[in-house]
């Protein structure tokens, strides 16, 4: 929409690139978020930086002096696109991911948080907020993970988890979005363009389904100054995460 009192232009570009209603306290749901998946110990990369984003963009009084000591910023660059159309799709199913990416990192949190609080909650109907709510109006992705949902009570009694990760429709729509979100990410990395949420799920589909994580020097690390034990590769894996067998005794006592 454009402003007539703004000489036509879009209201859009005339808005400052700060939120502030986190630190002024009017909005609650991405602290609350941020610190459940914490507290949990759930993974939730794209919910987090996009928080991280936010607080960032609030105090822009700090952001301007960064950028005077810096010299300057990296303002972004006109993005050399061969396939404008194509590109367009890349980027629409980018951000289906990523919004899917957000929707499994938050069941995962409310899942964990259901457990351990015993709050027996009814997904179905957290299912149909989500559906309808003021914000979250995501009817393609509400249909997508319907089946899960209503059928949450028998995985459960099953000891299973209804982790969308572990559903097989679900992981073939996020793994069928991973080349065009990479491409994203990169021509965004080449022109400088602020992509956290999007860099986020790229890298949390990648390591939440891997199995071999740069992740040994920081348990090498752990053991080395504290004793706290490691598992070795070639163990059999285990259901929830517990400490390790092994201590190496790294220099001489």
């Amino acid at each position: 929409m454009k402003d007539p009192e703004s000489n036509d232009e879009y209201v859009l570009n005339t808005v400052m690139d700060k939120v502030v209603q986190d630190v002024c306290g009017e909005e609650g749901t991405g602290v609350w978020s941020n610190e459940e998946a914490v507290e949990q110990h759930i993974p939730a990369p794209t919910l987090t930086t996009s928080h991280f984003l936010r607080l960032a963009s609030a105090d822009r009084g700090q952001r301007a002096q960064a950028k005077q000591t810096f010299g300057g910023d990296w303002p972004v660059q006109k993005l050399d696109i061969q396939d404008r159309a194509q590109f367009l799709e890349d980027l629409r199913v980018a951000v289906y991911v990523s919004c899917l990416a957000a929707f499994v990192q938050g069941l995962n949190i409310i899942e964990s948080a259901d457990r351990n609080n015993k709050w027996c909650i009814n997904y179905a109907e957290v299912l149909q907020i989500w559906r309808a709510g003021c914000i979250i109006q995501a009817d393609g992705i509400e249909e997508l993970i319907r089946p899960i949902m209503e059928g949450y009570q028998d995985v459960q009694k099953n000891g299973g988890s209804i982790n969308l990760l572990f559903h097989q429709h679900v992981a073939k729509e996020l793994k069928s979005g991973m080349q065009p979100l990479k491409k994203v990410v990169l021509k965004a990395i080449e022109g400088d363009h602020v992509i956290p949420a999007l860099g986020a799920t790229l890298d949390y589909l990648k390591y939440s389904t891997s199995l071999d994580l740069p992740t040994q020097m920081t348990e090498a690390q752990l053991d080395y100054f504290g004793k706290h034990m490691y598992d070795k590769k070639g163990d059999s894996d285990t259901a929830d995460p517990i400490m390790g067998k092994y201590h190496f005794e790294w220099k001489p006592a």
